[in-house]
């Protein structure tokens, strides 16, 4: 079973009031502070060195005035609830462990689980109701496979997480009237898509897609989203969250066969990881492109400034340069362009941060 982005996002409408060399770990201070100077992320070394909890991060950003940019959300919100499958009730309903208590449906559409173990790891699913301790799932990009071989089984460590959403990433109050976020549905073949939905934030009142409020509007952990700020109001941007310490995966795969698609992700990372390392698709990506934005160039409705095609047993290439080591920054959102020809779905498993082999400066 697989729940569609647009009906997701249409479920629970938001209530109308206005009209190449050896990987090394990078967890000792010395890398870690390189990463955070050159990439504006800031952790607390008291948090590092907990085991129960992620650490907590800052990712900061600055968009010109009257631009738009590319962006994702590179750190998470807190975790409300981390425990074990204590069992599969059906092909969307499993029981967690530790008879939580929970309130009925207080996630319904607003969290999400998140895979830490198993062969599901690094996946997720929209909790659309609960119970004290059950949990109803809706797929987004991945079917769960609950209680098959392969799946989501008993034992299997999950996290419940609340959503990103607009007010809670772009708050009222350091928000510049007029600023617009442009949403990508994942159900419209082909390239070159236009945006499914567009919010708009005005003053005192919060972010609106015409009369919808849609200030509670989730972002998911896998796609990424266009930011624009209106004329003569740049952006910093500081995402303030916990850092993924677990292995994440992506999901993609063509819309309608052999028709080639664009699919807005990012690397779900906090710091800097090479494009090779990132996505390292074989032979199923062969003619598979990424496209690159710059996000510190001011205007709106900007084309990809760098541009790489897969080449099966060399890696990423834009023309004769070799791009397996260029940058995929945090925060900072791509389209990952798969090829008409390659119909097979394609998982890409992001490294935990202390697995990502460190870049040349």
């Amino acid at each position: 079973m697989k729940t569609t982005d647009s009906l997701f996002r249409l479920a629970k409408p938001p209530e109308i009031t206005k009209s190449l060399s050896k990987p090394s770990k990078i967890m000792t201070s010395k890398i870690f502070q390189t990463f955070c100077a050159t990439t504006a992320i800031l952790f607390s070394s008291t948090a590092i060195a907990q085991d129960a909890t992620d650490p907590v991060g800052v990712v900061t950003l600055t968009v010109p005035a009257g631009s738009d940019a590319a962006l994702a959300t590179p750190l998470h919100r807190a975790e409300v609830f981390q425990g074990a499958v204590l069992q599969v009730d059906s092909s969307s309903v499993i029981t967690v462990s530790g008879s939580p208590g929970w309130s009925l449906d207080q996630f319904s559409m607003s969290h999400y689980i998140f895979v830490k173990s198993g062969n599901k790891a690094g996946s997720f699913a929209v909790i659309s109701s609960n119970t004290a301790s059950q949990l109803t799932l809706s797929y987004v990009s991945e079917d769960l496979q609950l209680g098959q071989v392969g799946g989501l089984v008993n034992g299997d460590s999950v996290a419940v997480i609340p959503f990103w959403t607009l007010s809670t990433l772009f708050p009222d109050s350091s928000t510049p009237d007029g600023a617009e976020v442009l949403l990508f549905d994942r159900e419209s073949s082909g390239i070159n898509l236009s945006s499914s939905q567009t919010f708009t934030n005005f003053d005192d009142y919060g972010w609106f897609n015409g009369s919808t409020e849609g200030n509670d509007m989730p972002i998911y952990p896998d796609e990424s989203f266009i930011l624009r700020t209106p004329t003569g109001s740049p952006m910093t941007i500081s995402f303030v969250g916990n850092v993924n310490m677990d292995i994440n995966k992506l999901i993609l795969t063509l819309v309608e066969s052999s028709v080639t698609q664009d699919i807005r992700i990012s690397s779900t990372l906090p710091i800097p990881i090479g494009l090779q390392q990132f996505i390292d698709p074989g032979a199923q990506g062969d003619g598979d492109e990424v496209l690159f934005f710059d996000n510190s160039a001011s205007g709106v409705n900007k084309s990809s400034t760098q541009s790489a095609v897969y080449f099966d047993g060399f890696g990423w290439f834009n023309g004769s340069t070799n791009m397996n080591d260029f940058p995929v920054n945090p925060g900072e959102g791509i389209i990952y362009r798969k090829s008409g020809d390659n119909n097979s779905e394609l998982a890409v498993v992001v490294p935990d941060p202390t697995s990502v082999t460190p870049l040349a400066e």
